[in-house]
């Protein structure tokens, strides 16, 4: 006969709930940046399961677009069939669920209503309710910090994503941590194709290693450090000093502008090379 244990084999449920919640107009303008930056692209869809891995829920919250001054009523009518379309890819990712809110004004002047209120009380009513045990935001408005702030004296963990250099310092460090939303972070997160085309550059710190390139020239970083180009047949090099004798930092990708783009935005470090 089965026997059911009650005892030490209880269950008792998950032991971490983690739920997601994304100012879409926020995020969306982060990505068309780093398109824009690095793509030559304005819309990118990004896999929305790889963004939210590792979260028990996520809350996506948007407004559809508005038509501006200079745009066609096809033009118009072609991007927000693709938002519907995204929207409706978010809808139909296995624990993500979507709040639309409007968007009001006259073309060319047009603010998101409903937003900014709805993520709040939803956060607000899952932390009251112990519903999750830590909270991410991506979002970067300012008048988010009440909310975080609450939400902290409530005893909630809140994690900040946003853009380093297009979100406010007050809202970043007024969570428990943060993650900076950039090409790296976001990169699993791209569409397959993209991903195939500008692959993250790769590196190694290890002794020197530079058969099959030939250096090209030499150029500093902000501190004057010393970085020397190198071309092979396929790929560039990029090789500065280490701390330890002999060691050397290597850096590869085939495309030399990405690379110095990719390194400047993920480790501040700007290269010269002119």
């Amino acid at each position: 006969m089965f026997m059911f244990n009650s005892g030490s084999g209880k269950y008792s449920g998950p032991k971490e709930i983690k739920y997601l919640f994304i100012d879409g107009g926020y995020l969306n303008k982060v990505v068309e940046s780093i398109s824009k930056r690095f793509f030559d692209e304005h819309s990118i869809n990004l896999d929305f399961e790889k963004l939210s891995s590792g979260f028990s829920k996520t809350f996506y919250y948007d407004c559809p677009p508005a038509q501006t001054k200079s745009e066609t009523d096809d033009a118009f009518e072609e991007r927000n069939r693709k938002f519907k379309s995204n929207i409706q890819t978010i809808k139909n990712t296995r624990g993500h669920h979507v709040f639309l809110g409007s968007t009001v004004g006259n073309p060319g002047r047009t603010r998101q209503k409903q937003i900014d209120v709805k993520i709040s009380v939803d956060m607000l009513l899952h932390t009251i309710r112990n519903n999750m045990h830590e909270a991410t935001l991506i979002a970067g408005d300012l008048d988010f910090k009440p909310l975080v702030d609450a939400l902290i004296i409530e005893g909630m963990f809140i994690d900040i994503w946003c853009a380093k250099g297009q979100t406010s310092q007050d809202l970043t460090y007024s969570a428990d941590s943060r993650k900076f939303l950039n090409i790296a972070t976001l990169h699993d997160s791209l569409p397959p194709e993209i991903q195939l085309k500008y692959p993250r550059p790769t590196g190694f710190i290890g002794p020197l290693k530079t058969e099959g390139y030939l250096e090209s020239k030499t150029g500093k970083d902000k501190e004057g450090n010393i970085y020397s180009l190198y071309k092979g047949d396929s790929n560039f090099l990029i090789l500065s000093n280490t701390e330890q004798e002999n060691y050397y930092h290597h850096r590869f990708h085939k495309n030399l502008d990405f690379m110095l783009k990719y390194l400047e935005d993920t480790e501040d470090l700007f290269i010269n090379f002119d």
